[in-house]
């Protein structure tokens, strides 16, 4: 009982080691709540990760967030098999209309009367 009342913080783990099921095996207990909170932090990263690009794509991010947080790893997988295009990228692959002149074939711009290139009528 001595023993006891004598115990500082750093001697608690051995102390606790002692009387837990694994015996003196306290790295263990260490080692699974490491893992266990890397895991989640990884979760809440990817998490974050998916709600920013969902909202980025004109998506529902808190719905896409939850799916991945439920499903996991297969959350993931489904999310960058279905995901539309951004928009910007979507609104830049627009093409301009262009007028190609019926002699030489050239391209030019939808604004003009007269080809560029030979001055034929474009009209």
């Amino acid at each position: 009982m001595v023993g006891f009342l004598n115990l500082n913080i750093t001697a608690l783990p051995r102390f606790l080691a002692q009387y837990h099921p694994w015996g003196r095996d306290e790295w263990i207990v260490g080692f699974i709540i490491s893992l266990i909170l890397v895991s989640l932090i990884i979760v809440v990263l990817i998490g974050l990760w998916i709600y920013r690009d969902a909202e980025s794509r004109g998506e529902n991010g808190v719905l896409w967030l939850l799916i991945v947080f439920f499903l996991n790893i297969i959350g993931l997988i489904i999310w960058l098999l279905v995901r539309p295009p951004k928009k910007e990228l979507a609104e830049r692959k627009v093409v301009e209309k262009v007028l190609v002149c019926p002699y030489c074939r050239f391209e030019n711009p939808p604004d003009i009367r007269f080809c560029s290139n030979c001055g034929a009528s474009l009209e």
